[in-house]
């Protein structure tokens, strides 16, 4: 028995499918009674197979998103170490 929902990627937020399904391949023997639970966005190449029991996740694919913040034009940025003035030696009474 095979179910499809349309779901929200929590990868990029588009529209996605998510499939829970039984199946027999060898790779979901390790999920019990092989409930398969499988994301799948295509707006963005994200996909996700777990085990629909206990959670585990079989097979996983998240690419990296790309970010404005990388557009932010660098900043030159100066250090500037300051010398510490010595520090005197205290006297300790012997």
């Amino acid at each position: 028995m095979q179910t499809t929902q349309v779901v929200r990627c929590p990868n990029c937020g588009s529209f996605a499918e998510r499939r829970h399904f039984t199946s027999t391949q060898p790779t979901y023997q390790q999920c019990p009674n092989q409930q398969v639970s499988q994301t799948e966005c295509q707006a963005c190449d994200y996909l996700l197979v777990m085990c629909s029991i206990n959670g585990q996740v079989i097979e996983g694919y998240s690419p990296g998103l790309f970010s404005p913040v990388a557009e932010l034009p660098a900043r030159t940025v100066q250090i500037v170490h300051r010398k510490r003035q010595p520090s005197r030696p205290q006297q300790v009474a012997i």
